[in-house]
């Protein structure tokens, strides 16, 4: 497969009559021997040396089946197709209307002139050859391309590669074309698992997308209707104020009135008691005992006949501020008849009204800062293995208040149980339970029992007959998502707790020193701090 001359592949073979093939350009380079002036040729073997005659330089015809199995062996996919002309170098341009395929050289000598206008593109062979695998680029392997594909590799190697190289002989090798249509199988299994993910995703978004437009829509119609509720509880706030300036802007117009009449009849005694008063001056003033007389009963006379003036006693409209438990009260009864006659609300919209009619406080401060208060300060969470109280800052001195603790992350099984209570004024500072002292009372929710001086397990509800320690069930033992309830009476100095709303009796009977909310928590538990807007019974 290499030429005697060039000592490389074939290029444009032709077999001389001695039967030995060379390529064409060789022989026109080096071995071709032009006859005496005429265009007739001797042609020297390079193998034999014998002598080959032609009589011109088209007779050395070029080996078609020869070239075939280089191409084959090099991965030439396509047939390299020779110049017309020069018959030495491959022809990448086609002549249509010459009908001859060219180099791009001996398309630049042949198209001059006229023949310039003729179309030239490029050759069916040229062009499929740029559909062809690249060659090899180890050294040597220049001339082979890259058709063949080593599966455990998963490298392209040409024939050279193959039988060369020792690590690629006990591997799978097939042809380009056989692993590119594996490839293409496995491909339209990832295209067609991707078009079903794709799918699956569309579904996701429109699912999400109508989630979204639902929220939207419900979120627009409820503070709508919220929006209407507060307009509405404006409107009577607004008539009946002024109602109330209509009333005291009447009272006050009628009081002025009955001053200004009775001002008017004064001013008019006093003008008749001024003449009189004149008269008898006169008459005193001349000694004229009959003008005296006269006068004095002139003026007895007068002075019976006017009566005293009176001023009727008027009141000013009072407007005094309420006390805090009758605006507690009142706002109760607003959000009980506002519930009775809107009882279609939605929950979002009651959420609202009682944000705007909580009445309670926060959780501000613990003992040690390692709890975590969150949720605006209604939540509250343990990150510490000791024992720390949480409190507000709201002083309770009057009035009834009630708040409740729901046991979020709660877990009575390593023996710490939630405590819920309150501590006095002025000894946040020493707390570090609820009950460890007298400066602090409590209900502790997973026994049942009272906490205060330093005893947690005071009998206390349910446990009142149980054995000491408590009771493992019953009306006052807690567990997880339970809602522990406070209620406070200041005036009354009472303390009462509350089981998901059942009452479990006054648990300390005497509070009369002023304090503040607090909860005890240890090992990670959680609560949060809720304001319902109506207090239970006690």
């Amino acid at each position: 497969m290499t030429c005697p001359v060039c000592l490389d592949l074939y290029k444009f073979p032709v077999t001389l009559q001695c039967g030995h093939n060379v390529c064409k350009g060789c022989v026109l380079g080096t071995n071709a021997r032009h006859g005496g002036g005429g265009r007739s040729m001797k042609v020297c073997c390079a193998v034999c040396r014998d002598v080959s005659r032609y009589v011109d330089e088209r007779d050395l015809a070029i080996n078609q089946n020869l070239m075939e199995l280089i191409d084959v062996m090099k991965g030439d996919a396509v047939h390299k197709v020779p110049c017309h002309r020069c018959e030495s170098v491959e022809a990448t341009l086609y002549c249509a209307e010459c009908s001859l395929p060219l180099c791009s050289s001996c398309s630049d000598i042949i198209h001059v002139g006229r023949l310039k206008q003729h179309k030239v593109v490029y050759s069916p062979s040229a062009v499929s050859a740029t559909k062809r695998p690249p060659k090899c680029g180890k050294p040597g392997h220049a001339d082979y391309r890259t058709d063949l594909f080593c599966v455990e590799c998963n490298e392209l190697l040409c024939v050279l590669c193959s039988q060369t190289d020792f690590g690629h002989r006990a591997h799978k090798i097939l042809p380009v074309k056989e692993a590119a249509e594996l490839e293409k199988i496995r491909l339209r299994d990832v295209l067609d698992s991707a078009s079903r993910l794709r799918s699956e995703l569309r579904s996701v978004c429109e699912s999400l997308d109508g989630a979204m437009l639902s929220i939207e829509r419900s979120t627009t119609e409820e503070l709508l209707v919220f929006e209407r509720t507060v307009d509405s509880i404006k409107e009577r706030l607004e008539a009946k104020k002024a109602l109330l300036m209509q009333q005291a802007r009447v009272g006050s117009i009628e009081n002025i009135d009955v001053l200004r009449q009775n001002r008017k009849d004064t001013v008019q005694l006093v003008a008749k008691l001024n003449e009189s008063v004149a008269k008898v001056e006169r008459a005193v003033a001349h000694s004229n005992y009959v003008d005296i007389m006269t006068a004095r009963l002139e003026m007895e006379r007068e002075l019976l006949q006017h009566k005293p003036v009176s001023i009727e006693p008027f009141s000013l409209p009072q407007f005094s501020i309420p006390r805090y438990n009758d605006m507690v009260q009142a706002t109760d009864q607003l959000s009980l008849e506002f519930r009775v006659a809107d009882n279609q609300l939605p929950s979002a919209v009651i959420e609202a009204t009682n944000l705007f009619q909580q009445k309670g406080f926060k959780w501000e401060k613990s003992t040690y800062g390692d709890s975590q208060i969150a949720n605006r300060g209604l939540t509250v969470i343990s990150n510490s293995s000791n024992w720390e109280t949480i409190m507000s800052c709201t002083l309770l001195a009057q009035g009834v208040h009630y708040w409740e603790v729901k046991l979020e992350k709660y877990n009575t099984s390593n023996g710490h149980n939630v405590i819920v209570g309150v501590v006095f004024d002025g000894a946040f500072a020493m707390c570090d339970i609820i009950g460890e002292d007298e400066n602090s009372v409590g209900f502790n929710t997973g026994k049942g029992t009272k906490t205060a001086h330093h005893d947690f397990l005071q009998p206390y509800a349910s446990t009142a007959a149980a054995p000491r320690g408590g009771s493992s069930s019953g009306p006052g033992v807690c567990s997880f998502a339970d809602v522990v309830g406070v209620r406070l009476d200041v005036a009354a100095q009472t303390l009462e707790f509350f089981r998901n709303g059942i009452p479990l009796g006054v648990a300390f009977a005497h509070v009369s020193r002023h304090c503040y909310p607090a909860v005890s928590l240890i090992n990670n538990q959680q609560v949060s701090l809720t304001f319902p807007s109506r207090v239970p019974a006690p």
